[in-house]
Parts: C-alpha cells; sequence; structure tokens
C-alpha cells in the first residue's frame, strides 16, 4: 500500500516517513509532506443559542482572564468558563442593565483597566446603558458592577428613535457612538464619552452631554469608535471611522474623525475626512429602505439572507501598535476578487490597515476573503476582526451557499503576508435557517489579556433551539509559530 500525502497540513505533531508496521501484513510507503499550518484551533465550545435570545441574535462576547462572557440581543447576558467551556451562569440583559427591552448589545474587555464594558440600547425609551465592572471578574453579581448603570435619554423628535449603538475604549476613554433614525432614514448620530478614570473613581459621575452628528456632516448609517490597545494614542485621540454612500460603481470611501479629552469634556478635532487609497473596486451594498431587496445571500432550504439589512457599513475597528484596522461586508461579481460593474454574484469580507498618525489615517493596505469558485460559491458576511501584537490578524464570520446551511468561520493571516490556506471552521450549519431574511447583525473578536491569542464567537443555524433556530460558538484560534 501506498500512502502520498498532498497538501495536509499539521500542528505540533512529527511528519510520518516510515511505516510502524503490522503483524500480519508488509509495510508500504509514505511519501509527501506536511506543511505547518499558520493557525489551528485550541478551545472550541458552544454559547448561547435560539432559546437564549431572539431571531436575530447580535452576536456578541470577549474573552477576560477567567471567562468568556456573551451575550444577545433582548435575550440573556452569560458566563462561561474560559478552559472547561462550562456554563457558569447567566441573566437577562435587561435585568443585568435595568431597562425593559436591551438590544444591540456590546461587549469588551478592557485590558489596560482590567474591567468588563457591557453596552445596550432600549429603543422604546429613547436610552442608551453603559455598565462597568469593578474587577477583572465576569461574575453577573451587582456588586462586581457599578451602580446604578451609566444611561442616557436622548431628546429626540416624536418620529426619531436611536438605533445600532457601537462601542469603543481606549486609555482615556469610553465611548459609545448611537444613530438617530427618523422614519427609517438616517438623522444622525449622538457621540457620548465617558472620561476615565473618573468612570471608576466617582461613583456619582455622569458624562458630558452627547456630542451631535448632523446626517449634513456624515452621510452613513454606523459609526464605529475604534478599541485602542495602545497605552498612548496617538496625540491623545479617540479615533471614529466610518462608511461614506457609495459613489457609481465605486465603494464608498472610509472616513475618520478624532476627539481629544479638554479636562473632563471631550472634544472635535477637525471634521471629517475621507482615507484615499486603491480599495474602491467594490460593490457597496446600499441599505435597504422600504421592501425592496438588495443582495440576497443563498443558503440551504431557506430564505435567502437580506444583506441589504445592514449593507456595507463597518462592522468593527481596532487600534494595535500605530494601525487602526477595520471590516465589513461587500459584493463581488466574478472570480477575480474585484467588482467590474455587474451584478454581484457573492459577498466577500474586506479587511483595512490604516496607519494611525498624528495628522489624521493614512492608507496602507486593505484585502479581501472570498471563495473564487466559477459557480455556487460561499457567500462572506457579518466579520469582525482583531489583531494581535505581532500584527497577526484574525476575521471571524458567517458563510454559506446555495447547497449548504449557514456556518460560521475563520481566516487568518500572519504578520508577514501569510494567510490560511483553507478557512478554519468554528462551527458547521446543522439545519436550516428558519428565521426569514435576517442574520445576526454582527459578530466579536477580541484578545486574550492572558496571552495575547485569538477569540472569536460566530453564529451558525441550527435546528435544535424550540425558539430561533440558531447558535452561537465560541472559539480560540492560535498563531502557530513552530
Amino acid at each position: 500500500a501506498t500512502l502520498v500525502l498532498n497538501q495536509v497540513e499539521k500542528h505540533d505533531v512529527t511528519t510520518p516517513t516510515t511505516c510502524p508496521g503490522y503483524p500480519y501484513y508488509p509495510c508500504g510507503t509514505i511519501s509527501g509532506t506536511l506543511t505547518q499550518a499558520p493557525f489551528y484551533t485550541e478551545k472550541s465550545f458552544a454559547g448561547l443559542d435560539g432559546d437564549d435570545g431572539r431571531a436575530v441574535p447580535d452576536t456578541m462576547g470577549a474573552i477576560g482572564p477567567n471567562h468568556f462572557l456573551t451575550t444577545t440581543t433582548n435575550g440573556k447576558i452569560a458566563v462561561f468558563d474560559r478552559t472547561k467551556g462550562t456554563h457558569i451562569s447567566e441573566q437577562l440583559l435587561s435585568s443585568f442593565l435595568g431597562v425593559p427591552s436591551a438590544m444591540d448589545p456590546r461587549v469588551w474587555y478592557a485590558h489596560d483597566s482590567q474591567r468588563w464594558v457591557v453596552s445596550a440600547m432600549y429603543s422604546d425609551g429613547d436610552t442608551v446603558v453603559v455598565k462597568v465592572s469593578l474587577s477583572s471578574s465576569a461574575s453577573l453579581d451587582a456588586a462586581n458592577w457599578l451602580l446604578p448603570p451609566y444611561t442616557n435619554t436622548f431628546s429626540l423628535s416624536q418620529n426619531e428613535g436611536p438605533d445600532f449603538p457601537t462601542l469603543g475604549i481606549d486609555a482615556n476613554g469610553i465611548y459609545l457612538s448611537t444613530q438617530i433614525k427618523a422614519s427609517n432614514a438616517p438623522a444622525g448620530y449622538r457621540i457620548l464619552a465617558f472620561k476615565k478614570p473618573d468612570v471608576y473613581t466617582n461613583p456619582s459621575y455622569q458624562p458630558p452631554p452627547p456630542l451631535v452628528i448632523t446626517p449634513q456632516e456624515l452621510d452613513t448609517w454606523c459609526i464605529q469608535p475604534a478599541y485602542n490597545f495602545d497605552a498612548s494614542p496617538v496625540g491623545g485621540y479617540a479615533w471614529f471611522v466610518a462608511k461614506g454612500p457609495a459613489s457609481g460603481n465605486l465603494g464608498g470611501q472610509i472616513y475618520f474623525r478624532r476627539l481629544q479629552w479638554n479636562g473632563a469634556n471631550p472634544e472635535w478635532v477637525g471634521g471629517w475626512q475621507a482615507i484615499a487609497g486603491s480599495y474602491r473596486d467594490y460593490y457597496d451594498i446600499p441599505q435597504k429602505t422600504g421592501t425592496n431587496s438588495v443582495l440576497l445571500a443563498p443558503h440551504k432550504d431557506g430564505t435567502a439572507l437580506e444583506l441589504g439589512n445592514l449593507g456595507s457599513l463597518l462592522m468593527t475597528a481596532v487600534i494595535r501598535n500605530g494601525y487602526l484596522w477595520t471590516c465589513h461586508h461587500v459584493g463581488l461579481d466574478s472570480t477575480d476578487g474585484d467588482y467590474d460593474g455587474f451584478t454581484a454574484d457573492r459577498s466577500a469580507i474586506q479587511w483595512f490597515k490604516l496607519q494611525v498618525g498624528s495628522g489624521g489615517l493614512t492608507y496602507a493596505a486593505h484585502g479581501r476573503i472570498y471563495d473564487p469558485a466559477a459557480s455556487n460559491p460561499y457567500w462572506y458576511h457579518y466579520p469582525s476582526l482583531n489583531v494581535n501584537a505581532a500584527g497577526d490578524l484574525v476575521a471571524g464570520f458567517s458563510g454559506s451557499r446555495a447547497t449548504e446551511y449557514i456556518g460560521a468561520f475563520f481566516r487568518g493571516r500572519k504578520a508577514n503576508g501569510t494567510w490560511m490556506t483553507r478557512l478554519g471552521l468554528v462551527q458547521a450549519g446543522r439545519g436550516a435557517w428558519t428565521g426569514g431574511e435576517r442574520w445576526g447583525d454582527y459578530s466579536a473578536t477580541s484578545m486574550d489579556p492572558t496571552d495575547d491569542s485569538f477569540w472569536t464567537i460566530q453564529e451558525y443555524a441550527d435546528p435544535a433551539p424550540i425558539s430561533n433556530r440558531w447558535g452561537a460558538w465560541i472559539t480560540q484560534p492560535r498563531v502557530n509559530n513552530p
């Protein structure tokens, strides 16, 4: 017998070159080699599922020193043991935050202050809520969290309401950006800034009044404040990024703006500035309005996902070693990774690397994770990313095609440009998604404060839950440095 190894990767094993033999049969030959996999999976376990949240979960979570803290829209917030993957405790997110309902949650673990930050909104009350822990523990016990949580009720017109709050952190503050909608059209933003360490030392601290951004200042559907790992942010700035509107066959430009603290008050430094670069050859998925279909991602035995529910808005933003990284899903129309002006026939994950300087952000690099298959390609959507101190990147996202259920994946890129040959599987789709054209609006990828490894939480289709047919899976991808 002959065994030939071809395109086989390894981690922590010795390449077999001899046959150990067998008592009753002659030994065959083994040829070929195993190459080192640039990334591998260590921990992998189930998170919350459709019985723990609503039909569109907004998959969210982060890793801490001892636990993984995760939550879902109008569902539960739960603590998992990071080593064993066991479910330790849970509460209704609304009860934890003290509001009637809690939507669009966000979770970060702040590495510098070693505390948790959780945010969400109560849309019926025009209110956003931020809750901060007193320690590095993820315990949901009230004694572990600052009470009461910080709440801000915006003074909005009758037809206006908050939507899609996003959360960022740096050494100086905590930042929350909330879109304001009027009859489902963008009506500007409110930016809340919480000064550190006042948040931790003053029990009666309340943030300054929100900064107002009008739709005339920036025409977009989402602003992402960055999570900044750098201990000394350049210029002391907090950074905000957003994608502007599409222009013909060109994708929308990426914009940035800076915020600086003047004592206890946040102040803008300049206006919104566009970032030049050769990244606009993509189909910019427009935001869906009304009943029009925009771009439908196929999957097996279900209604296609309407990617226009979110469009190509930026999904996450992190700063590491002087570079800001962000990502979103975009449309392509062929196998070459570009958009040439024809009907989009697949979606891809687009990432950006932007250099942070005292004068602003400048383009450094970008790339796309896509399926080049000529027929029945995968559609990749709803990404998140993060970057370690070495400059390695991991993106987590959902994926589907006409012949497969919606699954969850990750892909890693080393700082030297080496990609994983194949996608890493977080969890394969286990059945048909029957929740309609919506999917979880975003996902999360975080960095381990103990060893700087990656963790990602992603959604997949799962027929097991009784209420809603989705599950969330938590995975720890690691960089293979032999």
